[in-house]
């Protein structure tokens, strides 16, 4: 942290703000701990070995394998359940509708006869 502090002062030198020198210089420290720490334990944890009481060792587990040739995949059902999905989101396909009659404005008399302006009349409660 001395060094980091060493460095934010030559940075005010160099027509640097201070502040983002310290937080960028601080965030690269941190990041290489980080990574250090990390590295030691994955190679601590890599190099170990759990030992029983009894004195067994805990072995690799072997890779199993399985025989894929009498796996079968049928493409034609596939192919069925895409076009059944389809023709059901084409159904669903609602049509726009289109308005006939004029648009009623806001400061239009109302259509329901009142003589109101329509904001004041049927208009508020839309």
């Amino acid at each position: 942290m001395d060094e980091l502090k060493d460095s934010v002062q030559a940075a005010s030198f160099e027509q640097k703000d201070p502040l983002v020198v310290y937080k960028m210089e601080a965030y690269n420290l941190f990041e290489n701990l980080i990574y250090e720490i990390n590295q030691t334990v994955t190679s601590y944890l890599a190099l170990g070995s759990v030992v029983f009481q009894d004195g067994r060792t805990i072995q690799e587990a072997r890779e199993q394998r399985s025989d894929l040739s009498k796996v079968r995949t049928n493409r034609t059902e596939d192919a069925a359940a895409r076009a059944a999905a389809e023709s059901v989101s084409q159904q669903s396909r609602q049509q726009t509708v289109k308005r006939v009659e004029k648009k009623v404005g806001r400061n239009d008399p109302c259509p329901c006869g009142s003589g109101k302006k329509y904001k004041r009349c049927h208009g508020r409660n839309a």
